[in-house]
């Protein structure tokens, strides 16, 4: 059971990294872009949407 617990552990911690990995890219490049909050990201996407259906 220790076995089956530490190796559970080992992939929780390895995954938990790669996500801190991952925000830290994402939000750089949010950053660089002008987006700053969380509200700036919505509204860029709510924009995209509307644009998209216009195309269709």
């Amino acid at each position: 059971m220790n076995d089956l617990f530490r190796e559970a552990q080992r992939c929780y911690i390895q995954s938990d990294s790669k996500w801190d990995e991952t925000l830290k890219r994402t939000r750089a490049a949010g950053h660089s872009q002008g987006i700053k909050t969380e509200a700036d990201g919505e509204d860029l996407s709510d924009e995209f949407r509307h644009e998209k259906r216009q195309l269709r």
